[in-house]
C-alpha cells in the first residue's frame, strides 16, 4: 500500500488516506534527483504528527558532454542508470547550455550514462540495454567529475 504527498515550500506535507493502526515507511524523491536517500526513520503510525524526516548526506556527479572538436553538443536527452548494490534505476535527464548533466543527492553508487543527440530516435518507453552500445561508465559515486567526448 502506497500513499503520495507533495511537500510545500516549507518542506511540510500531509499524507491523506492512511489506514489507522498501520505503520508506514517513508521515502523521498524529486524530479531532478530521483530517489533521495533518507536518514534512518522508524516506521510512522497513521495519524502521527510532527514527524521529522531528514535527507542523508548525498553525493553529486557532474558529467560534461563535448563534441570531438570541443564544442557543446545539441543533446535531446540523456539516460542515467544508477546502480546501488543489485538494484538499478533508469532516469531520463537533460543537460544545461554548457552540456553539463548534474546529478545530486546520490547515495554511494555506480552511474552509467547514454546521450542522445537532438533529432536521434529516442523512445522513452524503450528500456535501455544495460551494457549496450553508447553507454559510458560505470562511474563510481562519490568520485571525480567526468568529461565525455561523444563519438561522431
Amino acid at each position: 500500500e502506497e500513499a503520495w504527498a507533495e511537500s510545500g515550500s516549507d518542506g511540510g506535507f500531509v499524507m491523506e488516506g492512511l489506514r489507522p493502526g498501520r505503520s508506514y515507511r517513508l521515502s523521498a524523491s524529486s524530479i531532478q534527483a530521483g530517489l533521495a536517500p533518507l536518514e534512518p526513520t522508524p516506521p510512522v503510525e497513521a495519524g502521527a504528527t510532527g514527524v521529522e524526516v531528514r535527507t542523508a548526506k548525498g553525493h553529486s556527479l557532474r558529467v560534461r558532454f563535448l563534441e570531438p572538436d570541443g564544442s557543446v553538443p545539441e543533446l535531446g536527452a540523456v539516460w542515467v542508470q544508477r546502480t546501488v548494490g543489485k538494484r538499478s534505476s533508469v532516469y531520463t535527464w537533460g543537460v544545461d547550455e554548457e552540456g553539463i548533466l548534474l546529478l545530486g543527492g546520490l547515495p554511494p553508487c555506480q552511474v552509467r550514462v547514454k546521450a542522445f543527440r537532438s533529432g536521434e530516435p529516442f523512445d522513452f518507453e524503450e528500456a535501455p540495454e544495460e551494457g549496450g552500445d553508447g553507454w559510458e561508465g560505470p562511474f563510481e559515486v562519490p568520485g571525480p567529475d567526468r568529461t565525455i567526448t561523444l563519438r561522431k
